[in-house]
């Protein structure tokens, strides 16, 4: 296996193994009975939009790694997140806390964010990547 084959798997692997810490650091911290959380310093929707900006995106870089094409990542991203948003609300009564469809939204708003700046930042970089790969071609036709 060559170099670049092997940094492309180690990068991968440190994404995925990244992601799913995320994902189940998030699941617990949101099951803790909130007796046991301290105050922050910002509000309860705010930390669900934090939160799942986060999470959607390491899952989309994730999934940007394995070459995922954009359609299939917007749309597991979308799905995904979706279902673990109403799967978490839904179990919090379990654990001495409540769900709230308002969580819900706060969620789906930061996975909405993270999907348009990631997305929006690889297409730009994406168009960058290509103007100077033909500049370069270019330059190297011009030269004498």
């Amino acid at each position: 296996m060559n170099q670049a084959r092997k940094r492309l798997r180690r990068w991968q692997r440190f994404l995925l193994i990244s992601c799913i810490t995320l994902w189940v650091t998030a699941l617990v911290v949101s099951h803790i009975p909130p007796e046991r959380l301290a105050e922050g310093p910002v509000g309860d929707k705010w930390l669900h939009f934090i939160g799942f900006f986060v999470l959607a995106s390491s899952f989309d870089w994730t999934l940007f790694a394995y070459r995922h094409p954009r359609p299939r990542r917007i749309a597991l991203v979308a799905s995904v997140m979706a279902l673990y948003a109403a799967f978490d609300e839904i179990t919090q009564p379990m654990f001495n806390r409540y769900g709230d469809i308002m969580d819900w939204y706060a969620d789906m708003v930061g996975m909405i964010a993270a999907v348009i700046v990631w997305e929006v930042f690889l297409i730009t970089h994406a168009k960058i990547q290509a103007r100077r790969s033909s500049t370069a071609k270019q330059n190297v036709h011009q030269r004498p």
